[in-house]
């Protein structure tokens, strides 16, 4: 398919989506896995147990919630020149054409499906403007708030040592039996 033709259905991306999609596959997976429960998978000699039901529904709730957050950020730095549900769908395929690609760590793919999809919607300098931003702030916030934690806690170790006794305690091994 060219992509002309992506492009064109990207633009009808609003209508064409069911807005029950993401419901029924968050039901058939729930109840999947409460049918299945107590049940193990057999995968290359390895054995996967299920999860219950209700993990399910907060893994499915947390995934969803992270992928939206992530759209979201997208969208906000284009600058809404492309419809949120455009932004998801295009974050979805990138992050599938990533992991389907043998490049390490997915380097460029990102960039590479949303200047493939979105070249005729939004100009190229601000698309790869936004792709630039996404990627500091995906990677570089999260790194500077653990540094800042690290900070934090090295800052409170030092401002609160432990007592001889109690450092000796914690230091040495149990004793034997």
């Amino acid at each position: 398919m060219p992509i002309a033709a992506h492009r064109a259905r990207l633009r009808h991306l609003n209508q064409s989506v069911p807005a029950s999609a993401p419901g029924l596959d968050l039901a058939s997976g729930a109840s999947g896995c409460a049918k299945a429960q107590g049940r193990h998978w057999q995968v290359r000699g390895r054995r996967l147990q299920l999860p219950s039901a209700r993990l399910a529904l907060v893994q499915f709730g947390i995934s969803a919630t992270n992928w939206a957050l992530m759209a979201s950020a997208m969208y906000l730095l284009l600058g809404g020149q492309v419809s949120y549900l455009a932004t998801l769908g295009v974050m979805l395929a990138a992050s599938i054409a990533g992991v389907v690609t043998p490049i390490p760590a997915g380097l460029g793919v990102l960039e590479a499906v949303y200047l493939a999809l979105l070249a005729g919607s939004i100009r190229q300098g601000t698309l790869m403007g936004a792709l630039l931003a996404y990627r500091a702030l995906y990677y570089l916030v999260p790194l500077g708030g653990g540094l800042l934690l690290y900070g934090l806690l090295e800052r409170y170790a030092c401002a609160h040592p432990p007592s001889e006794a109690a450092g000796a305690r914690a230091l040495s091994p149990p004793p034997p039996r």
